[in-house]
């Protein structure tokens, strides 16, 4: 599937794509994930239902819905990320998060300088830093 995306000049993660692949993936209130995917949660009060999505110790509300079903899951998860034009900016990481990150954005980012554990990346990439965060359960 990705050399079909890649073929066709489609931005997309390997890793998030594998995610969605994982069976029961778009299953609700999953306490843990066994391979480093985000979960969803749902907390309901009276008739609405908030959908929420962890990674690590963060979690953030998406939606809010009457209804819910996998395929409400699915179009919250093919929506949670903006896949836009990559752009380039400075990027702060741990040392120790290096090689999740290049597992997430499927790059290996330029070193700018390292002090105290802590390097300064130049990435060029179309996910925003904030996103990134999420995706590494940064906070």
């Amino acid at each position: 599937m990705s050399d079909d995306l890649i073929s066709k000049n489609i931005q997309f993660n390997l890793n998030l794509l594998n995610c969605s692949l994982v069976e029961g993936f778009f299953t609700i209130n999953v306490n843990e994930s066994e391979n480093n995917c985000p979960t969803f949660n749902v907390i309901t009060s009276k008739d609405k239902h908030y959908i929420y999505i962890s990674n690590s110790n963060i979690s953030f509300r998406l939606k809010e819905v009457t209804t819910i079903n996998e395929n409400t899951l699915k179009d919250l998860w093919i929506n949670l990320l903006s896949i836009s034009s990559p752009y380039q900016r400075e990027y702060q990481i741990r040392y120790k998060d290096y090689s999740n990150l290049t597992q997430i954005i499927n790059d290996y980012p330029d070193i700018i300088s390292y002090k105290d554990q802590n390097i300064l990346l130049n990435i060029n990439h179309f996910y925003s830093n904030d996103e990134i965060n999420f995706l590494l359960g940064l906070q």
